[in-house]
């Protein structure tokens, strides 16, 4: 594998891929990661769901959702989490269980340590299985304890990991008991030693949505719906907290994958196709290893976050959302497969203010507003900036040089036989530039 410098047209150096971020398979997985969070209700551990699972593109199963409203941290018995993992090795994927013991460690009860050792003596062999459930968006302050349950787990079993996912960067401070997002990150990383970075945002409000005082179940809906409200606009959060998290990943020599949005819920709308390929393709642009939806499975409806209909109703019937995640599953899957082991040299942004970027190796690249992910071996993924309006990215090949386009559909590469690729709003097209005469192949 060859590593090799690149320069923008501004003369900043992007430095050698050694020091990128890369898109790799995470731990226990041969293929690029998509996932979910909240899966069928455990009484739906059936073959029929998890060859949706399977069909819908879905390569990495997690914990059942719910069946009591406002129970967020759901935790099962080994008997359900067995049936799980019987599921996904018929299937031929994986997943995270969430053992009901698991949580108990966490609040520190009698025997903790022996209670997350239990856990991984009952799991381990499995060949289903990816990891272990911790917990979701913690706070500094539980940081401690966290590194203490990791820590078990990779003395019991190195070979599977455990799995915490983070807050957002709308998270006030008082949420995240850190000085501010960058702090919070840097001190997971150093104090937890996580083997990936896991987040979640979503950025998709609902205008439709006022609520007036009246309009609230609780201080608590209020509050949240505030956070939602008062953060700016969202599209630049979510790509800031892209950012943050890449730096940090590409620092510590770590993978990551983001939680978006899937479910609509609370101030939040439902995505279509444009918003979710936004979503996907803006993260695959940036290095991230996997992606994950909230929701899979729709929790039932409760008073403050009000949760619609995902790709299946909490009743079990499928919605129009499961064949739109099905169809960007598709092609993400496609376009992360073929990124799989490959740095990403440089992220960057095709707009107004930068119409156009030289890119040794590869030639000139302008138009947009698009993402631009320049990965080594010539790959070039370039993701529409908007979820609302096509966009245009033209390519100027240096001399000796040719493009091709990686087909969505079947991961073949096909010949560009015009300089300019149209990406349909939220969309992406996957690139690849060689040079014949040089043995790139």
């Amino acid at each position: 594998m060859r590593w090799t410098p690149l320069t923008v047209v501004s003369g900043v150096a992007l430095g050698v891929a050694q020091a990128a971020v890369a898109v790799e398979a995470l731990p226990g997985m041969d293929e690029y990661t998509i996932t979910y969070w909240w899966g069928p209700r455990a009484e739906e551990t059936t073959p029929a769901r998890y060859d949706e699972i399977v069909a819908a593109g879905f390569t990495l199963a997690c914990p059942p959702v719910s069946s009591e409203p406002g129970q967020y941290h759901p935790y099962f018995s080994k008997e359900q989490n067995l049936r799980i993992l019987a599921e996904c090795e018929r299937t031929g994927i994986k997943a995270i269980i969430a053992d009901e013991r698991m949580i108990k460690a966490y609040w520190r009860e009698e025997g903790w340590e022996e209670l997350v050792t239990g856990i991984v003596a009952d799991y381990r062999a499995h060949p289903a299985l990816a990891g272990y459930y911790i917990i979701d968006e913690p706070n500094a302050d539980a940081f401690p304890k966290l590194a203490a349950i990791q820590a078990l787990i990779r003395q019991a079993d190195p070979e599977h990991y455990g799995y915490i996912n983070l807050f957002p960067n709308y998270a006030s401070p008082e949420m995240l008991k850190a000085k501010d997002y960058r702090d919070y990150v840097e001190r997971y990383i150093e104090e937890v030693k996580p083997p990936f970075i896991c987040y979640d945002n979503y950025h998709l409000l609902d205008p439709d949505i006022v609520r007036g005082d009246a309009a609230f179940a609780s201080e608590e809906e209020r509050r949240l719906y505030d956070i939602a409200h008062a953060t700016g606009p969202r599209e630049a959060l979510f790509l800031e907290n892209l950012e943050i998290v890449r730096d940090a990943a590409e620092q510590h020599g770590l993978p990551f994958m983001v939680i978006v949005l899937l479910v609509p819920h609370g101030p939040y709308r439902q995505p279509n196709e444009a918003e979710l390929r936004w979503e996907a393709f803006h993260c695959l642009a940036n290095g991230a290893s996997g992606v994950s939806y909230f929701s899979y499975w729709s929790p039932p409806y409760e008073e403050t976050w009000r949760f619609r209909d995902s790709a299946f109703s909490f009743a079990g019937e499928r919605t129009e959302l499961y064949d739109t995640v099905a169809k960007v599953n598709r092609d993400l899957k496609t376009y992360g497969n073929a990124l799989l082991g490959k740095a990403l040299l440089q992220a960057l942004s095709l707009s107004s203010e930068q119409p156009t970027f030289d890119v040794s190796g590869a030639g000139q690249i302008a138009g947009g507003p698009a993402t631009l992910g320049v990965f080594e071996d010539g790959y070039i993924l370039a993701a529409n900036r908007s979820y609302y309006d096509a966009a245009t990215v033209a390519l100027t090949l240096e001399k000796g040089r040719q493009a091709f386009r990686v087909s969505p559909e079947t991961g073949q590469e096909q010949a560009l036989t015009t300089g300019e690729v149209v990406l349909a709003p939220g969309d992406a097209v996957l690139i690849r530039v060689l040079d014949p005469g040089s043995g790139d192949s």
